[in-house]
């Protein structure tokens, strides 16, 4: 192997220890995540009548649980926009998001196969849910081996309430 060769392939290899940020397309599929779950979960809180008219499925007697569902849908949208910002910081989010992105469309297509949902959906699970998978996946990864790289695999921990008041204010009461 030549010097030269060699030499660019060191640089390559420090280039990739040295690389602390995720590249500008996975950015771009967060903020599309995102803002596509905000528009949906608010269709599905405030529409929701509207999409059980276009699938052809009756209206359930009690709205609050597609209301909820469409809650958690806008959330996670909030939650990818914060990972677009930070995603080596935030790739816990991202991780949910796969996960919530590949269980939701098995429980949808297994109401299809019984029946219980009309075959309409499989496109909307396509677009909604199944296109983030890979890229979701390749995106938390990037962000956890970058973590590992530069030693930010740091877990949060959260504050300490506590609910047992103080020896001082104990006595403090007593007096």
């Amino acid at each position: 192997m030549s010097d030269s060769l060699k030499t660019r392939l060191h640089r390559a290899d420090q280039n990739k220890l040295k690389k602390r940020f995720i590249e500008p397309w996975m950015v771009r599929v967060l903020k599309v995540a995102g803002w596509y779950n905000i528009i949906a979960g608010l269709c599905m809180v405030i529409l929701y009548h509207e999409g059980f008219k276009m699938l052809g499925v009756n209206k359930p007697e009690m709205n609050l649980p597609i209301q909820l569902v469409g809650l958690l849908v806008g959330i996670f949208g909030v939650g990818y926009l914060i990972a677009s910002r930070k995603p080596v910081e935030n790739r816990n989010i991202l991780l949910l998001g796969f996960l919530s992105k590949l269980f939701g469309p098995l429980l949808a297509l297994g109401y299809i196969v019984v029946g219980q949902l009309p075959i309409l959906m499989i496109p909307i699970l396509v677009f909604a849910d199944i296109i983030y998978l890979v890229p979701f996946w390749i995106i938390y990864r990037e962000c956890c081996e970058i973590a590992a790289r530069s030693g930010t695999n740091i877990v949060v921990e959260p504050p300490v309430i506590e609910f047992v008041p103080n020896s001082d204010a104990k006595k403090r009461h007593a007096a």
